[in-house]
């Protein structure tokens, strides 16, 4: 009895002493050591362990003699055992290959320290957003061990409180960090330096982009994530990060139209997860953002200083670019920007990748920097991967149905520095440029989907091509090059009609010089700038081919603009193609961001000296518009020039152009139909980006980011003048609302033969009809424009402006604009003798009815009253025409049922308008 009693009071002991720390994450609930429940718990634990031990010894009486024993039932075992025979690879962990398992050796120092994780999607299908070598996602990590498992947290730092520790601690309780995964602890400490090993996989095996809830929201089509026939591929390790690659496999059973796929049923994706050491911060200081400027930022919310007017912290992302010699004129840095051209890019096109990427140093130069960005070849035989984080490097890859580059960089989100960057560019964008595309099988789908992608991101109506998750940074939103390669084909084809030869030096030029444009753009996104589509403002249009000015000081005020190709018509002078080196923005945002101020030691020692570069704002060089200030007509994408509308009546000029030389000149014996197809598609393309931008300036507001005191004053906003949203109004009935403004001879429409070929797509087969769709791509053109038009945003606006005109200026009016459409689009009715209406304004009639009809009765809640009212005035007046036209003789059968039709739906309208007013 006594030895039971001591047994139990040692085992109450252990219990007491064993009980954790406060905040311990190891803790186990132990119940209450002077509870009679306790005191049974601990003579039961002390009897299991009596017998455990008992029969441990029998076990090892059995034993030869000399045979250490085993590990015990629940002891791990030792680490030496779980890895032998495995392939070890050392770097910032050291990784441990094992038949089908990768081991991460974690010690001590490992665990409870933040480093970056970012996420990129390595292999995709080639088909819908599901592309390769996207970058998804980056920020903090860090592993926790909590019991016998480690945890893989995905860091919480949006929100401190750096320097009020009581702030700092109710801070830490009010936001969670998020679980990325959790392995089990498999093996012991090791004996010296007390290393533990866990699989990799749990970390990385998960539906991280959340593809099959995403997959059945956008496509119907839901996808789940199978776990057993996922892995591992691949695991590299570095001095400065570590490189997974999961290949993740989903499955369906009620699949999507993934073409790309043998078996739609079933696909892969590869994600690769790269985690890195957090660059050190030895003598880098986080410069403060500004907004007159535009940069991708680190950002975060430091509630430590109450009176601040936000708790948020706005760092510019920039590389931590030093001199040798702080106080020299000009110095090298300390260490240069280095980016690495891989040895898949064609030799014929690396000078040009490398051009694109050195025309910064003339920027560098201006603030001091001799050689600030280098260039280097990787050698075929080259011993070091590009997965390797002290390596930035330019990919070249291949997808079948993608044009585009992207420039993702690696940034430390609590200070702004950036330390790596790679650029992937995509073949396809040369080969595109060459016209060597698949035939489009959905031409009017195209076009509607250009137009939204033109819109301001709140604006959009198609589905984000990303789930909500990652589209959180701007720099989600560049597609320059995939539009910047649509633009290239119309040119290219323009110039083949013009006369150039295939294959000649010209055709090389346009080729190469168009890398280089590109290249610069993306190399601008590693560097920390934004997009400026304000740039295009610097230089008069009548000014875009005087090759002496653009060569010294670009076509736009920056490479950062969604730029066209610039074409002369044909007999003029011909300038330079493409924007090929930097414009004045460029380098006032590269001062912005690396100017060096020798002897400043903190971030806010620096805001006088930032603030005096920023307040430049107001001049015409540094003209500055981006996402989120599309509305503004002046910040438009793929316009060159300080004249919207007549750089836009030019555009489509050579549109036409290109469809009177498509019969004679892309004709070639032996060819098929289909090039003609491709050009006449191309030429339609143009129009896109004329009627969005002009339309903006209709209702249109000139927008100003100057910060009170600033030169030249400009206030937040200012109207469109009148005369200027007129001029736009005239353009947009010219151009899209005539009844001439598609007349397009018969030789031309009877060559528009798509390919027989079938491919991967099928899309010969998916295609309705073998003719050219025409009136429903000219209906696209005009839907368009009118969804523009009589958006509730720009009608809301259009009523808000006549308030906001300067005195003695005569406003455009919300009326004036209804006007204006309904005589342009009703012209037949609007005569002295009603005139022939052909099917292409039938179409077009219908459309604009419907509108106005739908603003009548059931406009939607943000719809102004007063658009509303002009609506039913505008159909009350066609009612009255249309009676009259009825009454004249001689109007074709077409005409006159067509117009019956429309007084019937107008009678309809109007009087589901006084049932829904009266009820």
């Amino acid at each position: 009895m006594r030895r039971g009693l001591t047994s139990t009071f040692i085992a109450l002991l252990v219990a007491v002493f064993s009980l954790p720390p406060a905040g311990a994450d190891d803790s186990i609930p132990i119940a209450d050591p002077s509870s009679g429940a306790a005191i049974a718990a601990a003579e039961k634990d002390d009897q299991t362990s009596s017998r455990r031990k008992k029969k441990e010894k029998k076990e090892d009486d059995k034993k030869p003699a000399g045979q250490a024993a085993g590990p015990k039932k629940d002891e791990l075992p030792p680490f030496d055992d779980v890895v032998k025979d495995a392939e070890m690879l050392e770097g910032l962990f050291t990784v441990y290959r094992k038949d089908d398992k990768i081991y991460l050796s974690l010690k001590p120092e490992h665990l409870e320290k933040d480093y970056m994780m970012s996420l990129t999607r390595e292999t995709g299908i080639g088909q819908s957003w599901l592309l390769a070598a996207q970058v998804l996602d980056d920020g903090p990590v860090r592993f926790r061990k909590v019991g016998k498992k480690v945890q893989l947290l995905l860091r919480n730092q949006r929100f401190q409180a750096k320097d009020d520790p009581d702030i700092r601690r109710a801070v830490e309780k009010s936001f969670s960090d998020s679980l990325a995964g959790a392995a089990k602890i498999e093996s012991q400490p090791h004996p010296e330096t007390k290393a533990i090993l866990v699989e990799v996989a749990p970390f990385v095996m998960s539906d991280v982009e959340g593809i099959g809830a995403w997959l059945g929201q956008v496509l119907q089509a839901p996808y789940n994530f199978d776990r057993e026939n996922s892995s591992v591929s691949a695991a590299k390790t570095f001095p400065l990060n570590l490189e997974i690659e999961a290949r993740a496999h989903f499955t369906s059973n009620k699949p999507a139209n993934f073409v790309n796929l043998p078996d739609p049923r079933s696909l892969f994706i590869t994600y690769r997860y790269s985690i890195t050491d957090v660059p050190s911060a030895e003598g880098f200081v986080p410069r403060l953002a500004d907004d007159r400027v535009g940069h991708f930022m680190a950002l975060y919310q430091d509630f430590s200083d109450d009176r601040r007017e936000t708790p948020y912290v706005r760092y510019v992302s920039r590389w931590d670019l030093q001199k040798e010699e702080p106080y020299a004129a000009l110095s090298k840095p300390r260490q240069p920007i280095t980016f690495w051209l891989e040895n898949n890019i064609p030799k014929q096109y690396r000078k040009a990748v490398a051009d694109g990427i050195l025309i910064w140093n003339k920027a560098f130069e201006k603030i001091g920097f001799q050689d600030a960005i280098v260039v280097k070849q990787q050698p075929d035989d080259a011993d070091w991967d590009p997965a390797d984080a002290r390596y930035a490097t330019v990919r070249w890859f291949v997808t079948t149905t993608g044009s585009f580059a992207i420039g993702p960089s690696r940034v430390n989100r609590m200070t702004g520095q950036i330390f790596d960057a790679d650029i992937g560019v995509a073949e396809a964008i040369v080969r595109f440029t060459r016209r060597e595309h698949e035939e489009l099988a959905d031409p009017v789908g195209a076009l509607q989907a250009m137009a939204d992608a033109m819109q301001p991101p709140a604006l959009r109506q198609s589905a984000p091509q990303v789930p909500s998750r990652f589209r959180q940074d701007p720099r989600s939103y560049c597609q320059f090059a995939s539009g910047a390669v649509q633009q290239a084909a119309f040119g290219h084809s323009l110039l083949l009609a013009q006369g150039m030869e295939p294959g000649s030096a010209r055709e090389d030029q346009y080729v190469n010089d168009f890398i280089t444009h590109v290249m610069a753009h993306e190399v601008g996104h590693t560097l920390g700038l934004r997009h400026n589509f304000r740039a295009s403002y610097v230089l008069p249009v009548d000014q875009l081919q005087d090759t002496r000015r653009t060569t010294e000081q670009g076509l736009t005020g920056s490479v950062m603009d969604y730029t066209p190709a610039n074409l002369a018509p044909a007999g003029r002078p011909q300038g330079q193609y493409w924007q090929t080196t930097l414009g004045p923005y460029d380098e006032w945002a590269i001062e912005y961001a690396y100017k060096p101020f020798p002897g400043i030691k903190t971030s806010e020692d620096e805001l006088p000296h930032l603030r005096a570069i920023a307040s430049r704002v107001a001049e015409v060089r540094n003209h500055y518009g981006t996402d989120e200030d599309l509305s503004d007509p002046r910040t438009s994408q793929w316009d060159i020039g300080g004249d919207g509308i007549a750089y836009y009546q030019g555009r489509v000029a050579l549109a036409k152009e290109l469809w009177n030389r498509i019969p004679q000149k892309m004709a070639r014996d032996g060819e098929g139909y289909q090039i003609m197809r491709r050009s006449f598609v191309e030429g339609i393309g143009q129009f896109v980006p004329a009627l969005v931008n002009v339309s903006k300036y209709i209702g249109g507001l000139y927008t100003h980011r100057d910060h009170v005191g600033d030169p030249q004053g400009r206030l937040p906003f200012q109207p469109v003048p009148a005369d200027r949203q007129r001029e736009a109004l005239t353009f947009l009935r010219q151009s899209v609302f005539s009844s001439d403004s598609f007349d397009l001879p018969p030789e031309l429409l009877n060559k528009l033969a798509a390919s027989r070929w079938w491919d991967f797509n099928w899309s010969v087969f998916a295609m309705p009809r073998m003719e050219f769709p025409l009136h429903d791509t000219i209906l696209a053109l005009q839907q368009i424009t009118l969804q523009n038009l009589y958006h509730p945003v720009k009608l809301d606006r259009l009523v808000d402006l006549e308030k906001l005109y300067p005195a003695g200026q005569k406003p455009f009016t919300l009326t004036e604009m209804f006007n204006g459409l309904k005589e342009s689009i009703w012209s037949e009715v609007h005569g002295a003798a009603p005139a022939r209406i052909d099917s292409f304004r039938r179409a077009l009639q219908r459309d604009h009815l419907k509108r106005l009809s739908d603003l009548v009765v059931k406009p939607s809640p943000d719809t102004p009253e007063d658009a509303v009212t002009m609506a039913r005035a505008n159909l009350g007046d066609l009612k009255g025409r249309i009676d009259g036209a009825l009454k004249a003789p001689g109007l074709d059968p077409a005409t006159r049922a067509h117009l019956e039709e429309t007084r019937a739906r107008i009678d309809a309208a109007l009087s589901a308008q006084m049932i829904r007013l009266t009820s």
